[in-house]
């Protein structure tokens, strides 16, 4: 066991580096929103892995709420649809709101993309 402490993101050692990377399918073609002159781009990243279970092989699909912002999101949502091989880089993050018919606090875990690269198109 190493006792040697893991780098940190800055000079305090409380803060973590918050880094994900991720390979998957478009899942639902991007929409593009422009907030305040920021254009923003969602999507779902659908994400499958593969395990043997018994003498079975099976699929386990997550579904991972992807957004990029500015220009990156713009070109994301022309360059890329539905069912494109795609790997993309950012951070993730809780997103905390009121639900207007429950008033309950709802949260959602999602991912905030910061590069992406088109690994390979769908095909036609």
């Amino acid at each position: 066991m190493s006792t040697t402490p893991s780098p940190s993101t800055s000079s305090k050692p409380w803060n973590d580096r918050n880094h994900v990377e991720f390979e998957g399918r478009v899942g639902v073609k991007p929409e593009l929103r422009i907030t305040k002159n920021n254009p923003v781009a969602s999507t779902t990243l659908y994400v499958t892995n593969e395990y043997d279970s018994g003498n079975e092989r099976k699929k386990n699909t997550t579904r991972i709420p992807v957004i990029l912002y500015g220009e990156t999101g713009k070109a994301f949502a022309q360059a890329v649809g539905t069912g494109d091989r795609i790997k993309i880089e950012g951070k993730l993050q809780e997103n905390t709101w009121k639900d207007k018919d429950t008033q309950q606090n709802r949260t959602r875990l999602e991912m905030v993309a910061f590069t992406y690269e088109v690994l390979k198109k769908k095909a036609a």
